[in-house]
């Protein structure tokens, strides 16, 4: 493979040693410790829906007594809360049907996470998310919009939200990166946004190798991220409801690094803000010390199989240069 802006994604699992070596490790952890030995999946969701969620995250969380219990339990969860939402929104009840459907596509994407290949349960899961985050962006109290950005002969998949109330004028703007088992779904909450609340615009985007531009075949690499961020700003700032002088981007997690590279290949973005940081080059900590599910999903999103090849291409991963 080649470290270029365009490569491409190899098929099949990634395989890497110590997951290989700790798988049965990983699943002992999940009876002792709980699935989220590595990363808050579930508890996020809460966050991003509420208290009312709350019992069947427990419910799910219990389950999960080993890794491959992950998306079938997920799958059938959201199975449930979108027969809800049909049957809500059959009843006339706009308000819980676009919960329910906000719910739903959270289940539907988690579900995905342990996939590492572009298989077709994969595809279907990312296009039951789309469905019904598609159905809550019908119902939801502001402009919720499924957008395309032209990137590389390709698009990156986005949804631009507009504050509650927008009739008209420039808004300022904010581009949200999420992390490396984030989601642009995931990037605004059910209701009370911090960026929206503020009177400002929020795009959040899947950038190269993130879940469902991994799925469209467009890997993860600094120099996509360099012009991503530039494709990503040009897009926005031509969109008639945006103040072009006044757009941000947001980074969390290994999404601050996205976000970092993104700012370092546009510089008319007037603001940058990153947290949970991870600017380590070579990215040596999270790939070769922390649980093998990152290393492993982020071979996925760059493309890779071979744990070898990838180790070379992680020494591209820094922003020294930039």
């Amino acid at each position: 493979m080649q470290h270029g802006t365009a490569i491409e994604m190899e098929s099949g699992e990634p395989s890497c040693l110590r997951w290989t070596q700790q798988r049965w490790l990983i699943d002992n952890i999940i009876r002792s410790n709980g699935v989220e030995f590595d990363q808050g999946r579930l508890t996020i969701i809460q966050a991003l829906a509420g208290a009312e969620v709350g019992p069947e995250i427990a419910m799910l969380k219990s389950r999960m007594q080993k890794f491959d219990d992950i998306a079938p339990l997920l799958e059938a969860q959201a199975r449930r809360r979108e027969a809800r939402a049909v049957s809500m929104e059959e009843e006339g009840n706009a308000a819980s049907a676009a919960e329910n459907f906000f719910i739903a596509s959270h289940y539907w994407a988690t579900a995905q996470w342990p996939i590492l290949e572009n298989n077709d349960l994969n595809r279907f899961y990312n296009g039951k998310k789309r469905d019904c985050y598609t159905h809550y962006a019908r119902l939801a109290e502001h402009h919720v919009e499924a957008v395309w950005i032209p990137f590389q002969g390709k698009k990156l998949p986005a949804w631009l939200h507009l504050p509650p109330g927008y009739r008209s004028g420039k808004l300022p703007a904010v581009v949200v990166i999420s992390g490396m088992d984030g989601y642009k779904e995931r990037d605004t909450p059910l209701y009370g946004d911090r960026w929206m609340r503020r009177g400002m615009a929020v795009l959040t985007v899947d950038g190269p190798g993130q879940y469902e531009s991994a799925v469209l075949g467009i890997p993860a690499t600094v120099p996509a991220w360099l012009e991503a961020g530039r494709a990503i700003y040009e897009w926005l700032a031509a969109r008639a409801e945006i103040d072009a002088e006044r757009i941000g981007i947001s980074g969390r997690s290994f999404g601050s690094f996205f976000a970092t590279i993104a700012m370092a290949g546009e510089p008319r973005y007037r603001a940058g803000v990153v947290s949970g940081t991870i600017h380590e080059p070579g990215c040596r900590s999270i790939f070769e010390e922390a649980p093998p599910t990152f290393k492993r999903r982020f071979m996925y999103m760059a493309g890779y199989r071979d744990e070898a090849a990838f180790d070379e291409f992680a020494k591209t991963l820094t922003w020294e240069g930039h």
